[in-house]
């Protein structure tokens, strides 16, 4: 999901400035939770809790529409099916069944999943990201499941909005790599990418 900006410049990802960006977008350290391991697929997860402010207010029905055309236009999504969903008495929106075919300096992964775009008609937008199915090839072949989500929540200030991302991946370790290594480099991976997926994503939002 980093590759958000590289797939679709007509959401106008490069159309802020780094300067006037770092004073819309900021981000606290991001916190991690105990890596499990089972059966030699560990499972990292990672939070990035950050605070957007915007230049007008956003509208989540309009942010799930802007989501949803960069997803048509992706030329690493195929989109196979959409529908409409009632998650709970107050979130409703869409799922995406998508096909992705990604290209990383590891290796290239085919990923079946499902993407969920929802709001609750007022303050509330939630993304979802969950994979059904991954499979690649050379280091790419070790991850084996995929969770992205951004829940987004206007608060008190104007237009401004508190952004929560989380990002969550099961990966095979390899059976000769040392534990520590395999999770230090795991880690390091997995962080750069869900940096660089909030800032593109922060992006999105700014430039509707």
């Amino acid at each position: 999901m980093k590759r958000l900006c590289l797939l679709s410049a007509s959401i106008l990802c490069g159309a802020l400035s780094s300067s006037v960006f770092a004073n819309q977008f900021t981000c606290k350290p991001m916190q991690w939770e105990d890596v499990t391991n089972e059966d030699k697929i560990y499972t990292f997860k990672v939070t990035n809790d950050c605070t957007l402010t915007a230049d007008k207010p956003l509208k989540v029905a309009e942010i799930k529409d802007a989501f949803e055309k960069f997803f048509t236009k992706s030329r690493e999504f195929r989109i196979k099916s959409k529908q409409t969903v009632q998650q709970n008495s107050t979130m409703a929106g869409k799922i995406l069944t998508v096909h992705e075919d990604r290209v990383t300096k590891h290796g290239n992964l085919d990923i079946e999943g499902k993407i969920y775009l929802l709001d609750d008609g007022n303050a509330k937008f939630r993304f979802d990201y969950t994979s059904d199915e991954v499979n690649g090839d050379g280091n790419a072949k070790y991850t084996r499941y995929e969770k992205l989500e951004l829940d987004l929540t206007a608060v008190k200030a104007a237009n401004t909005y508190q952004l929560k991302f989380k990002q969550t991946d099961e990966v095979r370790k390899p059976s000769l790599a040392p534990k520590g290594m395999f999770i230090r480099k795991a880690k390091e991976g997995i962080q750069e990418d869900l940096g660089l997926t909030s800032e593109e994503q922060a992006k999105i939002l700014l430039g509707m």
